[in-house]
């Protein structure tokens, strides 16, 4: 044991992230799961921190609520996520904030997410030391699985509830079981479960479940559409409930009487039967429109009452100049 002049920090468990040995790039899990854990610390619209309150889409990213609302308001949202079409297709996440994130550890965090910022925007130079202080052991989470109690990191896989907004861990659902998460997390099914900052193949599994359920929720609505307008047809013919319909209905069916006045129940009028000239019968039929109409506002109470004062005379007057 002797010589000892210090110790060189050349294990890998010393320089954690930095690969086998000094110099290599991280390898490919590393900077997966680094990838994924900037993914659920940033916002994928303006890679910011996030920030509460977070929502999701139905691709599994994660954004600040206030900027993915400000980006669709001034039409700026990138193409990448032109699936966004409105903040209805955005979920609202509940989050369960583990109890170990304290000041300090959100401090850290802050710094660590400042460097992943930079990262995305393509500023970073030392991707090894962002992996190893990302990789820490020690690094504090600030969201847990409420029901498996393990913190949402990278090493763990989450899902949002797309029907509830509840996140939870793959694991928690393999261990207790979707059945007995009803309760209190539900309701919701399978195609509800949307993975969270997921990889290529998982994204386009999501999105093709997305077409699926937008192409179904459309048909759905023609098909809703089409069934109030059959029903709303079917209400016509219900009679008029207030003193107005009432008024419009005897107007109606004056209209209707002059349209078809001087009509059988076989479709001519009397004066065609007769064989009359074009203009006589246009004559005929306008006079015999012309009382029917009459008729039907002298008999009706609601009609008669716009014009009836209690004079007998002036009513007779009044209702003359309405005749011209």
């Amino acid at each position: 044991m002797g010589n000892d002049g210090g110790v060189l920090a050349m294990q890998r468990k010393f320089m954690r992230g930095l690969g086998n040995k000094m110099g290599e790039k991280p390898s490919e899990e590393v900077s997966k799961r680094f990838r994924a854990l900037i993914r659920s610390r940033v916002c994928a619209v303006s890679s910011e921190r996030l920030r509460d309150p977070v929502v999701a889409c139905e691709l599994g990213h994660l954004y600040n609520k206030e900027a993915v609302l400000l980006a669709l308001l001034e039409h700026t949202l990138n193409p990448a996520f032109a699936h966004i079409r409105g903040m209805k297709d955005l979920i609202a996440c509940r989050f369960t904030i583990n109890p170990n994130w304290t000041d300090e550890t959100a401090a850290q965090a802050s710094a660590q997410e400042a460097w992943a910022a930079n990262e995305a925007k393509g500023e970073g130079t030392n991707a090894g030391t962002m992996v190893g202080s990302f990789a820490e052991e020690g690094a504090v989470s600030k969201y847990i699985c409420p029901v498996a109690r393990v913190e949402m990191n990278a090493k763990q896989p989450f899902v949002v509830i797309r029907s509830t907004g509840w996140v939870l861990s793959e694991r928690a659902l393999k261990e207790v079981g979707a059945a007995s998460l009803q309760d209190e997390y539900g309701p919701f099914d399978s195609d509800d479960l949307i993975r969270l900052v997921p990889d290529e193949e998982e994204e386009t599994e999501l999105r093709r479940r997305m077409n699926e359920r937008r192409s179904k929720s459309k048909k759905e609505k023609k098909r809703k559409q089409r069934a109030e307008g059959s029903s709303e047809g079917g209400r016509l013919g219900e009679g008029p409930k207030s003193h107005e319909e009432t008024q419009k209905a005897v107007v109606k069916a004056a209209k209707l009487k002059v349209e078809n006045g001087g009509k059988r129940e076989g479709g001519m009028a009397s004066s065609q039967v007769l064989g009359a000239p074009m203009g006589l019968q246009a004559s005929s039929l306008a006079g015999e429109a012309q009382r029917a109409a009459e008729k039907e506002m002298a008999s009706s109470s609601a009609f008669a009452s716009l014009f009836n004062n209690g004079d007998e005379k002036a009513d007779k007057n009044r209702l003359f100049s309405v005749r011209r």
